[in-house]
């Protein structure tokens, strides 16, 4: 690698230390100075990252039609360094990369230099798109339809795999038809692709043609992917082939862990499951054979097994309580009360070292499938304390807006405007504001405290209002923030596709996060206070520029009073408050 590219990887990587390993609580002044210098050194290392990228990088993406050997490899090397399917320290850059490099195969008509950037950029954006996996709508869709066509193209050359003179060519076009079966949204499609590599990697014709390919670790994957599409046995949407198909490769992935002392959690659990949803296992046993896995996994143990006994299988258990008549038994529900609490502690208790794809994986579902029961572990608890461990600089953002916005809301009633129909819960617009942004949490964009965000990563972190609120209105306890995540990007004026201010129960709560929400964002990433200030102003007056259209006239107006701005920069800039609820949040707390 060039030092340009040496130095990007290092400033990645030191990010992401900074963004992961643990605080320790200390007394205010400390604690507050210490998560201040990490801010600044996020923000440091940003800077750096981006003059690298546009002083070298894309101007040699730019000049490429010229490169030889040696420049396509190095920069093919740059880019599976910041991708190593583990940390992936900037995907982001990844695909850009070998999106270039595609083109460049395609001008020079090289088709092993085709096929094998087509199966790389297609696992890039397959890897990207995990990140709003569970934010259904047309932006998830369409990204991973890319990904899918990436993989179908190179996929396409299996009709003349004899012709192609490079076995790692070869390679290529197999795990590409494969991973057609990871890209697609649609179950017959995943299942034919898979079922079509199965075919392939047993005929003789393929197999004596390329001896070197690792034929056996294909059919093993694939069956690994196969059994994947289990959960849709119980829809009855699946024809008897694809039922047969199914089963059988369930029972290829269990077969070699029978002769083992204790076959892992990761092959047990979807055995019974398959059991459970063929009939052969009553609802009863399965939860049973669950909480036998979940108590066998030492707590403390963070590998992948690990994990998966002690995040991944509570929330299989909590999904199935919740979609079974188990969520009326008392005892079903305590034992997943236990197995939640004991699923948070492992996660906050992660190393920084350990924290990879898998462990954002996991983050993500448990924000997804989390199932609130009434007096025991909240939602909004767990979405307070995961950000506070896994996402600093958001949760300090979203602690700097509701502060803010508990200044305009003041503002707002002293000016004689109410800010609902009815008596609003006590702390209601503070905890409005902190949660409107919840649903970043879980789009782990690896890029996007590295440097700017490329366009479909735009693309996707605009979909966190919706994914916010699809989340918050399923727990009593966030139900009422929902419509604030919804709505504070939405004009006062205008039309959103989602959202109805009208019929808001708490849309001058949603007009105030709106107007915080634009002040932040216009503040950005300044690297001074003046230049921090100089940005506030200005944003500042935009909004009472765009009162009545963008933003609401009745908020807009306070920013005319000078003791208000004033306010808002103290809160943005000076407060220690936010770090100070940092810490109150990354406090260990005894579990009952």
């Amino acid at each position: 690698m060039k030092v340009y590219q040496k130095t990007y990887l290092e400033n990645c990587l030191k990010v992401q230390k900074l963004l992961y390993t643990p605080l320790a609580p200390a007394s205010d002044g400390v604690f507050a100075a210490q998560v201040c210098h990490t801010e600044q050194e996020i923000r440091s290392l940003r800077a750096e990252n981006l003059c690298l990228l546009t002083d070298h990088l894309f101007p040699q993406l730019d000049a490429l039609a010229g490169a030889g050997e040696t420049e396509i490899s190095e920069l093919s090397g740059f880019a599976d360094a910041l991708m190593d399917w583990k940390r992936n320290a900037d995907i982001g850059v990844y695909c850009a990369i070998h999106a270039a490099l595609l083109r460049l195969h395609r001008i020079r008509a090289d088709r092993d230099g085709i096929i094998r950037e087509l199966y790389k950029l297609g696992m890039g954006m397959y890897y990207m798109n995990r990140s709003i996996e569970r934010v259904p709508g047309e932006v998830r869709d369409s990204l991973y339809f890319q990904a899918e066509m990436l993989f179908t193209e190179a996929a396409s050359y299996l009709p003349f795999l004899h012709r192609l003179t490079s076995e790692e060519t070869r390679g290529y076009v197999i795990r590409a038809q494969a991973n057609i079966a990871i890209a697609s949204r649609n179950p017959h499609r995943k299942i034919a692709a898979s079922a079509r590599v199965l075919s392939i990697a047993k005929d003789p014709d393929y197999t004596s043609a390329s001896p070197g390919l690792p034929w056996e670790r294909y059919i093993r994957a694939t069956h690994q992917q196969m059994s994947a599409n289990r959960t849709e046995l119980s829809r009855g949407d699946l024809t008897p082939a694809e039922l047969s198909l199914v089963l059988d490769s369930c029972y290829e992935v269990f077969r070699p862990e029978l002769g083992s002392g204790r076959p892992s959690n990761r092959w047990l659990w979807p055995y019974y499951e398959m059991n459970y949803t063929c009939g052969h296992a009553s609802l009863e046993d399965t939860l049973h054979r669950m909480e036998q896995l979940i108590l066998a996994t030492d707590p403390e143990d963070a590998s992948m097994d690990g994990l998966y006994g002690n995040v991944q299988l509570p929330i299989y258990y909590g999904r199935l309580v919740r979609d079974t008549q188990a969520r009326e038994d008392g005892r079903r529900l305590r034992f997943l009360d236990r197995a939640y609490r004991r699923m948070l502690r492992r996660m906050l208790s992660l190393p920084e070292e350990r924290m990879d794809d898998y462990v954002f994986f996991l983050l993500s579902e448990m924000l997804t499938e989390f199932v609130e029961i009434p007096g025991q572990l909240t939602y909004a608890e767990l979405v307070r304390r995961l950000m506070a461990r896994y996402d600093m600089p958001l949760f300090l953002a979203c602690e700097r807006r509701a502060c803010v916005c508990d200044l305009l809301a003041g503002y707002v009633v002293a000016s004689g405007n109410s800010l609902a129909d009815a008596e609003l819960p006590e702390n209601f617009v503070h905890l409005a504001a902190f949660y409107m942004d919840a649903g970043r949490l879980k789009m782990h964009l690896t890029g996007a405290y590295a440097r700017q965000l490329f366009s479909d990563e735009d693309r996707m972190m605009e979909t966190h209002d919706l994914a916010g609120f699809q989340d918050l209105r399923k727990h009593e306890s966030t139900a009422m923030y929902a419509d604030t995540a919804l709505g504070h990007h939405a004009w006062y004026a205008q039309i959103h596709p989602v959202y109805d201010r009208n019929t808001s129960p708490y849309r001058k709560v949603t007009d105030i996060d709106a107007v915080a929400a634009y002040l932040m964002e216009e503040v950005g990433e300044a690297m001074d206070e003046k230049e921090k200030r100089e940005r506030l102003d200005r944003a500042m007056d935009t909004v009472l520029r765009l009162s009545g259209t963008r933003f609401s006239p009745v908020v807009a107006a306070c920013l005319g009073d000078r003791e208000v701005r004033a306010g808002i920069g103290s809160v943005l800039f000076e407060e220690d408050a936010p770090y100070l609820a940092l810490r109150e949040a990354l406090r260990d707390r005894e579990e009952s």
